[in-house]
């Protein structure tokens, strides 16, 4: 999710679409968060989809309403240039180029901008540290803290992965246990 590579996704070298390699990812991380009742993962996912949706809706946004600024257009090309604005969520009422009903546009994306400053605020606050333990580290991890040898990145379902996490759970609370009674 850091770094947006989903080779491992990748069977045999085929190639395959980055969106239909996105939407297994997403699946993938839903399901994740699905089976640890991870609400925070969640948000922190539909949080960084926020924040590039306002972000992109920024940028088409200011490029559509310079262009209506600064060219003349017909009425049908105004309607269409409205059309692309509302498909954004901006509203444009008229269907003639007006310049108060351009300032009311930038008004609304000016919310977009204060919107995404306290959306990536937000997102700021979940980076943490910045440290992270890269996949295989936690692999090997999880394979000495269950005793195997057998955990396999590549093919683990995430199902299965995720009841290795709770089986390393348990194994730590147990002996934290044994600790607490001295060692029995």
């Amino acid at each position: 999710m850091e770094t947006g590579d989903y080779t491992l996704l990748i069977k045999d070298n085929n190639k395959v679409p980055e969106e239909t390699l996105q939407s297994t990812w997403e699946a993938i991380y839903t399901q994740y968060c699905d089976l640890t009742n991870d609400n925070k993962s969640l948000y922190y996912y539909k949080l960084v989809n926020k924040v590039a949706w306002l972000k992109a809706r920024i940028i088409v946004c200011n490029q559509l309403i310079l262009q209506m600024a600064s060219r003349s257009m017909n009425e049908k090309t105004v309607k269409e240039y409205a059309k692309g604005l509302l498909l954004w969520g901006i509203k444009y009422e008229k269907d003639i180029i007006n310049v108060d009903e351009l300032e009311k546009c930038v008004a609304q994306l000016k919310f977009t901008k204060n919107e995404l400053e306290l959306k990536q605020h937000e997102l700021d606050g979940f980076n943490g540290d910045g440290d992270s333990t890269p996949l295989y580290k936690q692999v090997v991890m999880a394979e000495q803290a269950l005793g195997k040898n057998l955990i396999d990145p590549e093919i683990t379902s995430v199902e299965k992965w995720v009841y290795y996490m709770e089986a390393i759970k348990d194994i730590n609370t147990q002996k934290k246990k044994q600790i607490a009674n001295g060692g029995k």
